[in-house]
């Protein structure tokens, strides 16, 4: 099985004191793989980058299962549709785009994102 994750599930796996760690630690312990757009992996990786270990928290989601994801060719035509479809901000339009090409089910802490997914039968509650 397959998910798409944002930039906040991602955060808080890589954060020990983000609210949501434990929920992440959960969900990244499925034994499962992850395709995150390339700008959710880049917003995750700020903190690390100011601390110095970006690379470090770049292979620890690499080992957890994170692949980047492309939308192909079409992707700036693929992100506008869902962007302005679902009147998202930018980062969060990437994130559903991943699920939406990918036909697979997104994670998400945000519940405006999530509804956004229930919207197109892609959501993914997070593991209890």
């Amino acid at each position: 099985m397959t998910f798409a994750v944002d930039a906040g599930v991602l955060i808080g796996l890589l954060d020990p004191d983000d609210a949501h760690h434990a929920a992440a630690t959960e969900v990244f312990s499925l034994g499962v793989s992850f395709l995150v757009h390339p700008v959710n992996i880049a917003e995750a990786l700020i903190n690390p980058e100011r601390h110095g270990r970006s690379l470090e928290a770049f292979e620890d989601l690499r080992r957890f299962g994170v692949v980047p994801a492309t939308l192909g060719t079409n992707e700036p035509l693929i992100l506008a549709r869902v962007r302005a479809e679902h009147s998202l901000r930018m980062p969060d339009a990437c994130a559903l785009a991943v699920a939406v090409g990918n036909d697979i089910p997104l994670i998400t802490f945000d519940k405006r994102l999530a509804a956004e997914a229930k919207k197109r039968g892609l959501f993914e509650p997070v593991p209890a």
